[in-house]
Parts: structure tokens; C-alpha cells; sequence
């Protein structure tokens, strides 16, 4: 779980705080995304014609090979439909 301590500290580093625990530190980080993800205006997934029929397609194609969490098939149809 040394990936999860990694994560926490980018969650620091663009929190500018400290963290008291992982969690803590790893929530800090999700929300700095978030925030990024509105202050880029990064665009959904339909506009591209995306929908959840191509999921399958992208998840097959899809390699974790320099993810340091290994995500399931599942996790990564939750994360596109998230984007969707």
C-alpha cells in the first residue's frame, strides 16, 4: 500500500497542508482533481459520441501497466461512466 502514501503526499503537495492520516491525504488529492477537472473545463465523454456501449471496447484496450493500483474491469467502467 506504499502507492497509497504517494498518493497522500501529491494531496499535500497540491493541498498545500499536511494530511494527519492516508485518507485524509488521499481525499485531498481527489478533490484537487476534481477541482482541476472544472477549472480546465475538461469535457465529458458524450460530446466525443462516447456512450456506455463502447465501454467494453475501451476497458479491453485499456492496460494498467503504469498505474500503480491495479484497476478491475468494474472500476474502470465506474470511472467512464462517471465521465460520461
Amino acid at each position: 500500500m506504499i502507492y497509497l502514501n504517494k498518493y497522500k503526499l501529491v494531496g499535500e503537495i497540491l493541498y498545500s497542508d499536511k494530511a494527519s492520516t492516508v485518507e485524509e491525504g488521499c481525499k485531498m488529492l481527489i478533490d484537487e482533481l476534481y477541482g482541476f477537472v472544472e477549472d480546465f473545463y475538461i469535457p465529458r465523454l458524450s460530446p466525443y459520441d462516447i456512450c456506455e456501449d463502447d465501454f467494453d471496447r475501451i476497458i479491453n484496450r485499456t492496460s494498467n501497466k503504469f498505474n500503480p493500483v491495479a484497476l478491475s474491469h468494474e472500476d474502470l467502467y465506474y470511472i467512464l461512466k462517471e465521465r460520461l
